[in-house]
């Protein structure tokens, strides 16, 4: 799964999807960003543009989507073929059970500042608020003796597919992309455990 994750961006990142106006780019930075949270997605109306969400759906009960069965479950379908979008994170988090503790590590891309989880996201009936989720899929490499699950990662080459809504997404070369796409692991001090806790968490080293 994905249950948190950091958009600290050192520079302006939204030049990177092809978005020149972005409101909010400037001051929005957190190393903690947990479900209900309001964020900036990626999306295609006529050009990329960012659009503010919030992340999960229900009032925040459903934050993933498995990339396995997404296509099968009817109140995704929609979304996936019309409404699919880029979340764009500097790293996510995942725990590991160390001695009765919860011990979070977080996942980079070494060679990107911000990089990209796939999304889809629709507008709530009762609440009229934009909500996303994040599609997982299973761990590779890089996140398998941490978690068995991790979200799916778009490379460069596949985002511009993403974002149009009349292409069919062949999951099976997605995934075989995922699989390849490898990130820098750290151990974290738990601070981050904590949902109040936004500023960046310290890095536990010799572990």
């Amino acid at each position: 799964m994905c249950g948190r994750f950091a958009l600290a961006p050192k520079k302006n990142f939204v030049l990177h999807y092809g978005v020149h106006h972005f409101n909010g780019e400037e001051s929005f930075s957190s190393h903690n960003i947990c479900p209900s949270s309001r964020i900036p997605v990626v999306v295609r109306n006529e050009e990329n543009q960012i659009e503010w969400m919030l992340w999960g759906w229900w009032k925040g009960k459903v934050i993933n989507a498995r990339a396995e069965t997404v296509e099968k479950k009817p109140w995704f379908q929609s979304s996936l073929k019309k409404h699919r979008c880029i979340i764009p994170v500097s790293g996510f988090y995942e725990w590991r059970d160390e001695n009765g503790k919860k011990i979070p590590y977080r996942f980079r891309d070494p060679n990107h500042d911000v990089f990209s989880l796939a999304g889809i996201y629709r507008k709530s009936r009762e609440t009229k608020n934009y909500e996303c989720l994040i599609l997982t899929t299973d761990a590779n490499s890089s996140v398998r003796n941490i978690h068995r699950r991790m979200p799916v990662l778009l490379p460069d080459s596949w985002q511009n597919y993403w974002l149009s809504s009349n292409l069919e997404i062949p999951f099976a070369q997605l995934m075989v992309a995922n699989s390849s796409y490898l990130l820098t692991k750290e151990r974290m001090t738990p601070f981050i455990n904590s949902p109040g806790f936004t500023k960046e968490p310290e890095v536990i080293h010799g572990t």
